[in-house]
């Protein structure tokens, strides 16, 4: 299966995307920073965003999220 590639800067995992991510919570630079990572069914790589899971969902996009990592047992 061939993969599309996506505009957007990917990682090869979520671990890396999150090391990143951290990355850019800890600058004072003044920019809005990114506040989750998620695999792109695009590209099947990782992502970093600042948009909230909600204003996603009402996008028509579909995501592929870990619901039992979402939810405490």
């Amino acid at each position: 299966m061939r993969h599309i590639r996506c505009k957007k800067k990917a990682y090869p995992d979520k671990a890396a995307a999150l090391t990143v991510m951290h990355q850019i919570q800890n600058k004072d630079d003044g920019k809005k920073k990114p506040i989750r990572a998620y695999e792109c069914e695009a590209c099947k790589q990782w992502h970093i965003t600042s948009t909230p899971i909600d204003n996603e969902l009402n996008t028509g996009y579909r995501l592929r999220l870990d619901w039992s990592k979402l939810i405490n047992k």
